[in-house]
């Protein structure tokens, strides 16, 4: 490791245990100060000098004599050396004595690694520490308090609260989001710079490698449309700083990566047609025997599916003891669905485009008595919805399920009848798979297709006589 040293402003090299030494945190800016600037001699020159002079200062003041500053303290044109830093980056600031903290509100591993931390105005005037803004900082960056005290482990905390610490930290290279997390989830990888959201990707895979922790899936975002299981940034977990993983497990079976999507298995109950709502064995730390559920549509290719909001939510709070008989589903959710739009929207419930006024009841029929036939009339239709025999709609809220409508066929005695039910079983089949609903009778056949009407995906009827 490559130290500055705080007095002489030369570079000494430690490979073994290295002294004790001050590290600044800041936000870097144009004309900043490289190795090379200091090698060279030209970093006085240079607008960023200031703030290395002013750490130094610091240091000495707090008799340390080495100083270690992102800016020049790394050989960025060594690939080699570059990766080295970023990978140890967690394990360096956590061995600092004393961090500074100039003038930023990027934190993440700057704030939660070291034991010592200062702020200062970009006058280098001394705002306070951790331990006075102790109550300060998790209003602010959402960090836990526990985390800011000293001597907890990261890993004690759930990967969506981790997250959560830097959903706001934004960075000039969209590969160094990632990087930087790579202390707080204690896990190593190259960089790739160049990769671009890839690398979070990548951060993404290395986590399920060595957590089977659900709240990596507890994100939220508002945007409509088909979307992946996993974030594609940990801006998505601005919300999920009080979510933890479920001691009871509803399913103890691995999920991975797969060509086909994410392999996952997931306690679900059918929620509308094609979607479902699953339970992710993740909840609100303050909420007890809650679940967080979210929405999983079917994709047209075969047990594959992607996740969307309903009713402009994507992310659910639930207690358990509510969930019916939990079922366990494999699916394999698809990540590169993002901007793709679902298909369109289908109606709950049905249209009835062929309704003929009157039918035959003929032998056969349990209503009529043997060798005889009659002509009944139509004469009432029961719907949950308010019935127009002009639109002929019968409609379901989303989520509902059973009888959606009954139509009423009667003689003109009243003494013989025929009832047609249309509905829907648990798992939103239509028709024939609800108790009472008769698909064929005599002289009637009645048929249940899945089309596109009006731009609308729905459930035709059509009910017709039978030569």
């Amino acid at each position: 490791m490559g130290l500055l040293n705080a007095t002489t402003f030369e570079f000494e090299e430690f490979l073994g245990p290295c002294p004790a030494y001050a590290i600044l945190s800041h936000r870097w800016q144009d004309d900043e100060v490289s190795l090379q600037d200091m090698n060279g001699g030209r970093a006085t020159g240079k607008s960023g000098y200031s703030k290395i002079n002013m750490c130094c200062r610091e240091a000495i003041k707090h008799d340390l004599q080495f100083a270690w500053i992102d800016t020049c303290c790394i050989d960025k044109a060594s690939s080699a050396e570059l990766t080295e830093a970023i990978n140890s980056m967690y394990r360096w600031y956590q061995d600092a004595r004393d961090l500074d903290a100039l003038n930023t509100s990027q934190f993440g591993h700057k704030l939660i690694a070291p034991s010592v931390v200062k702020f200062y105005n970009s006058e280098w005037k001394f705002l306070g520490s951790k331990q006075t803004l102790i109550d300060l900082i998790p209003a602010i960056t959402g960090i836990h308090h526990k985390m800011l005290e000293g001597g907890a482990d990261p890993e004690s905390f759930s990967v969506a609260q981790r997250m959560s610490w830097v959903s706001k930290r934004t960075t000039t290279r969209t590969e160094d989001i990632a990087y930087s997390l790579l202390g707080i989830f204690g896990v190593n990888m190259p960089m790739l710079y160049g990769e671009g959201e890839r690398a979070f990707t990548r951060l993404r895979e290395e986590i399920m490698k060595h957590s089977n922790d659900h709240s990596l899936f507890a994100r939220t975002i508002k945007k409509e449309g088909y979307r992946g299981l996993l974030a594609k940034s940990p801006a998505s977990f601005q919300h999920s700083h009080d979510i933890i993983p479920s001691i009871n497990k509803l399913s103890e079976v691995p999920y991975s990566v797969t060509n086909f999507g994410l392999s996952i298995t997931l306690a679900f109950m059918p929620w509308a047609m094609d979607t479902y709502f699953v339970a992710l064995d993740c909840e609100r730390d303050d909420i007890y025997d809650s679940r967080i559920g979210i929405y999983l549509r079917l994709l047209p290719e075969r047990n594959q599916a992607a996740r969307i909001s309903l009713d402009g939510m994507d992310l659910k709070t639930f207690e358990l003891s509510n969930f019916p008989l939990i079922h366990l589903w494999q699916t394999y959710v698809r990540q590169r669905v993002w901007g793709i739009s679902p298909q369109p929207d289908r109606m709950y419930g049905f249209w009835i485009r062929t309704l003929p006024p009157t039918i035959m009841l003929a032998t056969g029929s349990q209503n009529v008595a043997s060798g005889s036939c009659q002509l009944v009339y139509r004469t009432e239709v029961l719907s949950r919805n308010l019935w127009d025999d002009r639109e002929r709609f019968l409609k379901l809220k989303v989520g509902d399920r059973g009888t959606a409508g009954r139509i009423w066929y009667e003689s003109a005695d009243k003494s013989r009848y025929m009832v047609i039910k249309l509905g829907f079983d648990d798992g939103f089949n239509p028709g024939d798979r609800l108790t009472g609903m008769r698909e064929t009778v005599q002289l009637v056949a009645v048929s249940i297709s899945k089309e596109v009407v009006g731009g609308q995906r729905m459930w035709v009827v059509d009910i017709q006589h039978v030569v």
